[in-house]
């Protein structure tokens, strides 16, 4: 099947101010094909919210995109005019992110920040819209919806907040919807409800996802691929069973080794040595070559590619 969304060797760098580069993307390859759920995984500052503020071309100063391709279908999205880009971002990709406070205005009624996504993308006149929009907010399952219309953000939860960063999302049924650690800021559970959410957006609306998080527990619920991300790198990538049964990058099986099980005791948690290295000035061949066991004299020398081990799950890694 061929891909909904190609990224091919993305670089997003971000400069400092003593002149230097810190390199968030750095060659990173990624797809999505339609009606799939993908999930990138990796620690804090591993550049993955970066890919997604790059997809949607929202890098702003001093970051910039230096190289690379995105693919919407048959459309280069980082050869669009801003204007073309403006109709791309809400109506084919949207974006929900981790903190509904930041990114609603307190000063506009729920119903108006909802609207706006229906009148500029869908041409509609303000009662369609408004039907429209209270036909949105009764799909992402918020109580008393004429209620919640005439509403303002501080007078909603924060689980009911994220919802209508949902309703935002996909009032223009886009093809791509991008989740950005959406359940972070949420108690354990609203989180439960909102990935219920997800399942159910996605079941009835047939529409691809990208699920940026940590948490590995949430991946292995609703995933369908794994990218893991380390170092502003792709190391490995495959069908979340795969990942899971048989992770072949280091890097991936010493996340997987940190997480606790309800099946498994374990009387200490298992951590990985070293720290996240400085995307200033990254370690030469291997990024993750300080904090492997496993390394080998090649690792500091040579970058290593992604590679298909086996049908459909690629690593990167000079020892596998």
């Amino acid at each position: 099947m061929k891909p909904l969304l190609t990224v091919e060797n993305l670089k997003t760098y971000f400069e400092t101010d003593e002149g230097a580069f810190v390199r968030a993307n750095d060659g990173v390859r990624l797809s999505v094909c339609a009606g799939e759920l993908v999930a990138i995984v990796g620690e804090s500052g591993c550049g993955k919210s970066t890919v997604a503020l790059s997809i949607l071309r929202l890098i702003k100063h001093p970051g910039r995109i230096i190289e690379g391709t995105v693919f919407l279908r048959d459309t280069e999205l980082l050869k669009l005019s801003e204007e073309r880009m403006r109709k791309v971002r809400g109506k084919e990709v949207s974006i929900v992110f981790q903190n509904p406070v930041t990114y609603l205005n307190p000063v506009m009624r729920i119903g108006d920040q909802i609207m706006e996504n229906a009148i500029f993308h869908l041409g509609l006149d303000k009662r369609s819209a408004e039907e429209k929009v209270l036909e949105i907010l009764r799909q992402v399952k918020i109580p008393s919806p004429e209620r919640i219309y005439q509403s303002y953000p501080h007078e909603l939860s924060g689980g009911m907040k994220q919802r209508v960063l949902f309703a935002i999302a996909i009032v223009c049924q886009p093809l791509l919807v991008i989740l950005d650690e959406p359940t972070t800021a949420l108690d354990v559970t609203i989180q439960a409800q909102i990935l219920q959410l997800i399942k159910e957006l996605r079941n009835r609306l047939r529409m691809s996802m990208i699920m940026i998080t940590h948490d590995l527990g949430i991946v292995a619920d609703i995933a369908d691929r794994v990218y893991i991300m380390y170092a502003g790198k792709i190391v490995e990538y495959g069908d979340v069973f795969s990942i899971f049964r048989e992770p072949l990058h280091p890097y991936s099986r010493a996340l997987l080794n940190s997480v606790l099980s309800i099946n498994e005791y374990k009387e200490n948690l298992v951590s990985i040595p070293g720290s996240v290295p400085d995307l200033r000035n990254p370690p030469t061949g291997c990024r993750f070559h300080p904090r492997c066991s496993r390394r080998m004299d090649r690792c500091f020398k040579e970058i290593p590619s992604l590679q298909e081990e086996k049908d459909g799950h690629f690593v990167a890694c000079w020892g596998v």
